[in-house]
């Protein structure tokens, strides 16, 4: 066994005078709080102060911020839409834009997600309120009820990525996208 060096010394006279008991300080409560790990041996514990406490206490309620707001980003994404949403599907509904989806589906809530960015008029139809819906999305589907699926003016899409939707309106029902103003130059 190894003689023991004077740093070895030290941090052992160091870590019992950090591991016995002191008095409460004069507020009542104790200044720090000590961590022990036995598998430390020799060196000096881990303490906490009362500013690293506070620090993770704001970090734990950041957290918990950022949690409650991808939570209610993705409930906020498995919603109707106002104005957007039909219990049934019209002759002209078809031949716009109509997406069909259901509650729960992460493909649909992904592709409504990305359209609420654009500027695409479009209907939604949730299959499990409407039965006619979900008997058209099974016709189309191989008898299956694949969810997003998105009529462009009669044409039928399954499953598709908001860049085929929006070739696909571009293509078939360029009226349905609402474009911005065209900017003057100021001159008349």
């Amino acid at each position: 066994m190894a003689a023991s060096t004077p740093t070895h010394a030290f941090l052992r006279a160091e870590n019992e005078f950090l591991t016995t008991a002191r008095p409460p300080s004069p507020s009542g409560s104790p200044p720090h709080t000590v961590a022990l790990n036995p598998l430390h041996r020799g060196n000096p514990p881990f303490v906490t102060s009362r500013h690293q406490t506070h620090s993770c206490n704001i970090t734990l309620v950041l957290s918990v911020i950022a949690i409650a707001i991808v939570l209610s980003w993705l409930i906020g994404a498995n919603l109707p839409r106002w104005g957007r949403t039909r219990t049934s599907v019209t002759d002209a509904d078809r031949e716009g834009v109509v997406l069909y989806w259901r509650p729960g589906c992460t493909y649909c809530m992904r592709l409504r997600t990305r359209l609420r960015f654009t500027r695409l008029q479009y209907v939604e139809v949730n299959i499990w309120r409407v039965s006619e819906a979900a008997a058209f999305v099974r016709s189309v589907a191989d008898g299956n009820e694949t969810v997003p699926t998105v009529t462009v003016a009669g044409r039928t899409m399954v499953n598709p990525s908001k860049r085929q939707l929006l070739e696909a309106v571009e293509t078939y029902a360029p009226q349905r996208l609402s474009h911005p103003p065209k900017p003057t130059d100021g001159h008349t």
